[in-house]
């Protein structure tokens, strides 16, 4: 079974266009560096791997998947590779609320009223007399609070870096690769304009660690907001040749598709399984 990093690095490697890589002559000699790779959209997640499949033609109960919109979503439209960001943060978010169970009460009042020996205009009367007895008596009914799970959210990762071109050529790298993320992240109309087709997905690795198990976990992402900072030096400073930035800076936030969730011993997108994708 190959790991995630594996199949993102085959899909890199096996696009002959739009494989872009900053700063070209020297990223390959890095050992830590951030890789990109744009699929089309699918809701569809490889559980080992956490990268863009081709989504299962039982979901819609059809027998031939190329029917299915986006059904090459297993296919690399672009790869992009960078220096590892400025931060690299790792986020896990489980949200909970809090509730009240007033259990003991209502089975009280429900089993009273159904013996017919108390009316409704008698119940809501109960309750006001218990709510202004209580701090007369110093006592009142117990609500039992609970913490309760509420969902796992998706995970939003901001990535940020500063790119420094040395030459014309490093310069319309950066340029291609802001084209190719503005291009990538916004949805394409269908239908004459009455439906949007979903921007592509993205899913990315910040490669350097030499044990697989020690490359935190990244579902497929859509790109939810992108900056560009053609000023990301501590003063404007352009090529006097070109006219171009001499620093860019790319901030990129992301969001996952899917949240994950526990199996056993790892994490994977484990909810999709009901769906059958």
């Amino acid at each position: 079974m190959p790991t995630a990093q594996e199949v993102l690095e085959r899909a890199r490697n096996a696009l002959t266009q739009r494989n872009y890589k900053f700063p070209a002559s020297r990223i390959d000699t890095f050992p830590h560096k951030t890789l990109m790779v744009f699929y089309k959209y699918s809701i569809s997640v490889d559980p080992q791997t956490l990268t863009s499949t081709r989504p299962g033609a039982n979901i819609l109960g059809l027998s031939n998947p190329s029917s299915i919109p986006n059904a090459g979503a297993g296919t690399p439209t672009a790869a992009i590779t960078l220096p590892v960001p400025i931060r690299i943060l790792e986020p896990y978010s489980v949200k909970y609320d809090t509730g009240n169970f007033e259990a003991l009460r209502d089975f009280i009042k429900s089993y009273i009223s159904r013996r017919g020996q108390i009316s409704r205009s008698n119940s809501d009367l109960l309750d006001s007399i218990g709510t202004f007895a209580g701090p007369l008596l110093g006592m009142g009914l117990n609500p039992y609070t609970i913490t309760r799970l509420k969902n796992v959210e998706l995970r939003k990762y901001q990535l940020f870096w500063k790119l420094h071109p040395e030459s014309e050529e490093e310069t319309n790298t950066v340029e291609n690769i802001i084209r190719e993320i503005r291009l990538r992240m916004h949805p394409e109309p269908d239908l004459f304009g009455l439906l949007l087709k979903y921007p592509e997905l993205i899913n990315f690795r910040i490669l350097g660690p030499r044990n697989p198990d020690h490359v935190f976990p990244v579902a497929p992402c859509v790109i939810e907001k992108f900056f560009v900072d053609r000023t990301a030096a501590d003063y404007p400073s352009f090529f006097s040749g070109t006219g171009t930035p001499t620093v860019y800076g790319l901030y990129l936030n992301l969001v996952e598709i899917k949240p994950l969730l526990r199996n056993g011993n790892e994490l994977n997108t484990l909810n999709s399984s009901i769906l059958g994708i």
